[in-house]
C-alpha cells in the first residue's frame, strides 16, 4: 500500500523543482539575448563613437575650406594638416575609450547576470539532493508535473493501490 502522504508531497516537490527549472531556463535565454546585444553594443559604439565626429570634422572641414576659398585665404591646407596630426588620433582614442568603458560596464552587468544564473542552478540541485528520498516514491521516467499529479489523484481516488497500477493508469488514460 502507497502512502498518500508521500505522494502528494512528491508531487509538491516535483511541480516545485518544475517552475524552478522553467524559471532558470527562461534566465538562460535572457542571458544569452543580453550577451548578443551586448557585443552588437560594443562594436556599435565604436563605429558610433569613431563615424559621426570624423563625418563632423570633414563636414566642419568643407565648411572652413569654403569660407576660406570665398576670402581668397589659403588656410584650408593647414587646416587640413592639424587635424589629420591632432583630431583625428584624438577622435580615434576617445571612441576607443567610450567603448571600454561600455564594455566594462556590460562585462560586470552580465556577470551579475551569471552569478545570479549559478545561483539558481545550485538551488535546484539543492532541492533535487534534498527530494531525493521523497521523489524515490515516483518512479525515474514518471517525475514530472503532469505524471505525477496524475499518479496522486488516482491514488486520491482509490483506482489504485500500487504504484505500478497507478503508473499503468496513467500510460492507460496517457494514451487514450
Amino acid at each position: 500500500m502507497i502512502n498518500l502522504e508521500l505522494v502528494s508531497e512528491a508531487n509538491q516537490r516535483c511541480i516545485s523543482i518544475s517552475k524552478e527549472i522553467q524559471t532558470y531556463e527562461a534566465l538562460q535565454k535572457t542571458y544569452d539575448l543580453y550577451e548578443r546585444q551586448s557585443k552588437r553594443r560594443i562594436t556599435g559604439c565604436l563605429e558610433n563613437c569613431i563615424a559621426i565626429p570624423l563625418v563632423i570634422w570633414l563636414i566642419g572641414s568643407l565648411f572652413v575650406w569654403a569660407y576660406s576659398t570665398m576670402l581668397g585665404i589659403k588656410a584650408n591646407i593647414i587646416f587640413w594638416a592639424i587635424s589629420t596630426v591632432f583630431i583625428i588620433p584624438i577622435v580615434i582614442f576617445l571612441g576607443k575609450w567610450k567603448q571600454k568603458s561600455l564594455a566594462e560596464k556590460l562585462h560586470r552587468e552580465l556577470d551579475n547576470k551569471r552569478l545570479e544564473k549559478e545561483k539558481l542552478k545550485e538551488e535546484i540541485v539543492l532541492m533535487l539532493q534534498e527530494s531525493a528520498d521523497i521523489l524515490a516514491v515516483i518512479p525515474v521516467d514518471y517525475r514530472y508535473p503532469l505524471a505525477t499529479e496524475t499518479i496522486y489523484r488516482i491514488f486520491l481516488n482509490g483506482r489504485a493501490d500500487t504504484m505500478k497500477e497507478a503508473v499503468n493508469l496513467y500510460e492507460e488514460q496517457l494514451h487514450r
